[in-house]
């Protein structure tokens, strides 16, 4: 009779023995897990600084380059990460192209910076908590809308 009682306390410790190994949701990530991330998929990716002292990533292959911005950094980490892509230009973009693209589209947004070059970004927050596999996730997200937005942009696809 004593292997029933040890059987049940066996099977209880069951469930907390899969709860530890669950990953667990962060609400900061570090640039270099980001980092990692990107050069899992092929890119070249450097962390560096920028100027307001805050992490970043430049990341490029042959086909495309982008960098990784944070914000709400600490030295645990980042609270929000932001995905960024733009495209030097000769022949000037219209805006009407880009708000063509900023209407049908539901990830990220379009624009035209400063030097009128067309931008596609998108933000992560993790704020509430997030699986660094949904950060992961959102990156891939990030690079297949990018690429649909240089294609329906240049190419008019």
């Amino acid at each position: 009779m004593a292997i029933l009682p040890t059987l049940l306390l066996g099977l209880s410790l069951i469930p907390v023995a899969d709860a530890r190994r669950r990953p667990r949701p962060v609400t900061r990530i570090p640039a270099e897990a980001v980092a990692e991330m990107a050069r899992a998929r092929g890119f070249d990716a450097e962390v560096a600084v920028d100027d307001e002292g805050d992490p970043m990533i430049r990341a490029q292959n042959t086909q495309f380059k982008h960098i990784v911005l944070f914000y709400g950094c600490t030295e645990e980490g980042c609270e929000t990460v932001q995905f960024r892509a733009w495209w030097s230009v000769q022949s000037p973009v219209s805006l009407e192209a880009i708000n063509a693209y900023n209407v049908t589209s539901r990830q990220g947004r379009a624009y035209l910076d400063s030097d009128r070059d067309p931008t596609f970004e998108m933000l992560v927050p993790l704020e509430g908590g997030v699986l660094p596999s949904h950060v992961d996730a959102l990156y891939g997200l990030f690079l297949g809308s990018a690429s649909r937005f240089s294609k329906r942009i240049f190419e008019g696809g």
